[in-house]
């Protein structure tokens, strides 16, 4: 797993699983959103499989997937409540990461 730091309220990853939830606790995450579909690759863990990792570590996670190269305004501004909402750090992931950082890009600007 390789973790970017994007600012103290976020960090990105691409693909995660289950066995990476106690490092992401670790380093203070108190929220996972995925923003991959299911299936989206055949080697894939599906969400439902982080969600009950990660909730039997206290760690909320929320399913708001977004397809590659299709973000819209919609997703943006649904990131945005979710970063708004949340209690603690956000750990964000997708494929690449790149979904992610861009949601909080475009959620971010002006």
């Amino acid at each position: 797993m390789d973790i970017k730091k994007v600012n103290k309220s976020l960090g990105v990853s691409p693909k995660i699983c289950a066995a990476d939830l106690p490092l992401i606790k670790e380093l203070g995450y108190t929220l996972i959103v995925c923003h991959r579909p299911d299936d989206e690759d055949t080697d894939q863990v599906n969400f439902y499989e982080i969600k009950q990792a990660a909730e039997a570590l206290n760690i909320q996670a929320i399913y708001q997937p977004v397809i590659s190269g299709n973000i819209n305004d919609a997703d943006v501004a649904t990131f945005k409540k979710i970063m708004t909402d949340a209690k603690g750090p956000v750990f964000a992931y997708c494929r690449t990461g790149m979904r992610s950082t861009t949601l909080w890009s475009l959620a971010t600007a002006g």
